[in-house]
């Protein structure tokens, strides 16, 4: 959740979903950088903590810190110098030091001239914690009145209004999470009603750098929230982000990513195998299935077992986000590689993963790795066209499908592409005919050259 309480003229404060908590960001008023020893400052709020307790803990979090601004203003020069030479207030005072120092002067301006008592006669607590603890958040809740932290949440909400009226995964939420921060970061945390087709407009501009895709994307998902919010009466208006389209030229076909050479296939697939262990397995099960990296990188030893005699990948929400909800499917595999991942899978728990991590056991932490490394090898033993990448192996089986002259409907169910739910849909009940698609895996695993 997002929030943003009152603030300066050049200040802000916001309140952002952080990982499974949330994080608070002040930035520090540009002529207290310098003695305040940062251009901004934070803390996390743990997952414990709800998103409404954060933005309360936020808000009241500012107004020590409104504090400290409205202190280090009224210091004589000379003070003021003289903490900057140590390196910021950050290292040259503590918590006493500036909660006496509030107490002597009574006060002193904080927000658009605002009296600190006035400021404080709720939060008797603040006066002598400046670390908001966590009875210092429940007491903080209680003085506070909902509808100001309702009030607070500002565009954020959009994202959980979208949520409530259809669940989303946790990607698509990361992500409308993500593009909405950074829209705020350009306009202000407004409320809904309150931004214009001008702020789109500023947004638009702002991003102008980035490719077409990202910026229809963005723009995008912003007009979808936003239509949301109009749906669900939040409020009345037009769409701000209606009619705001992408800048720029859109990317010849030359210049997009394009499919393996049979020759590149054969020298990346010869140089993965000198890497061997789980990254050259991986390789040759992307290229025989087309999968996504990150698909196979989150597979589970569960999520490889025979059904109805046929080998097969389970490619599932169950434990890691997917692309879309045609991305839920069961992707029959090679003879070829059928047994040597069956006996891999046997050797392991159900629930361990089927690949060895390397970091901290994330699913995108070996994703990442797989594109970092493939990268390399790319460039040092394949080609220096940046064009090629991993994905590539995906447009690649795509394409030797087309000269087989499969139907469409069969390599679309095997890809995790909308339209194959013809053949592949499980959400209304209909078996997948893995005895169709499993010839087509075979076919296009054996002209590809899969060993």
């Amino acid at each position: 959740m997002a929030g943003q309480t009152k603030r300066g003229s050049r200040g802000g404060t916001h309140v952002i979903r952080h990982g499974r908590g949330h994080r608070f960001f002040l930035t520090v008023p540009r002529d207290l950088r310098d003695v305040v020893g940062n251009a901004a400052v934070t803390k996390f709020f743990p997952a414990n903590v709800s998103a409404k307790l954060a933005a309360v803990s936020a808000a009241a979090l500012s107004k020590q810190y409104g504090a400290l601004f409205g202190y280090l203003r009224a210091l004589p020069a000379d003070e003021r110098a003289k903490i900057v030479a140590a390196g910021g207030f950050k290292n040259a005072s503590n918590d006493a030091t500036l909660l006496d120092a509030l107490a002597e002067r009574g006060g002193g301006p904080l927000f658009e001239g605002e009296n600190l008592n006035d400021k404080l006669e709720d939060y008797p607590e603040l006066e002598t914690e400046f670390e908001i603890t966590a009875l210092l958040l429940k007491k903080a809740r209680a003085a506070l009145p909902v509808a100001t932290v309702d009030g607070e949440l500002g565009l954020q909400s959009l994202v959980t209004l979208a949520g409530k009226v259809k669940p989303q995964s946790a990607k698509s939420t990361k992500r409308a999470t993500l593009y909405v921060a950074r829209f705020v970061g350009v306009v202000g945390n407004k409320r809904p009603q309150d931004v214009t087709a001008q702020d789109a407009v500023k947004f638009r501009d702002a991003i102008a750098d980035q490719s077409i895709a990202n910026q229809a994307q963005q723009l995008g998902k912003l007009k979808a929230l936003f239509g949301v919010a109009i749906d669900e009466a939040l409020y009345r208006g037009i769409n701000p982000f209606a009619g705001v389209k992408p800048r720029g030229t859109a990317k010849k076909l030359s210049e997009k990513k394009r499919a393996f050479t049979p020759a590149e296939l054969k020298k990346f697939l010869t140089a993965s195998k000198a890497v061997g262990g789980d990254f050259d397995l991986i390789m040759r099960l992307l290229t025989a299935t087309g999968a996504r990296s990150g698909e196979i990188a989150g597979l589970r030893c569960k999520d490889v077992r025979s059904v109805r005699g046929v080998a097969v990948i389970d490619i599932n929400d169950e434990n890691r986000p997917v692309k879309n909800m045609t991305s839920v499917r069961l992707v029959p595999l090679p003879s070829v590689l059928a047994r040597e991942l069956l006996s891999k899978a046997k050797k392991g728990q159900p629930d361990d993963w089927l690949f060895e991590r390397v970091s901290d056991g994330a699913q995108g932490g070996l994703a990442h790795a797989l594109q970092i490394q493939a990268g390399k090898i790319l460039r040092a033993k394949v080609t220096s066209d940046t064009r090629l990448t991993l994905h590539c192996l995906r447009r690649t089986w795509r394409g030797v499908a087309l000269d087989l002259e499969i139907d469409g409907s069969l390599s679309r169910a095997i890809l995790g592409h909308g339209k194959g739910q013809d053949v592949h849909d499980e959400v209304y009940g209909k078996r997948p005919e893995l005895k169709k698609l499993q010839p087509v895996v075979e076919a296009v695993a054996k002209e590809l050259r899969i060993v």
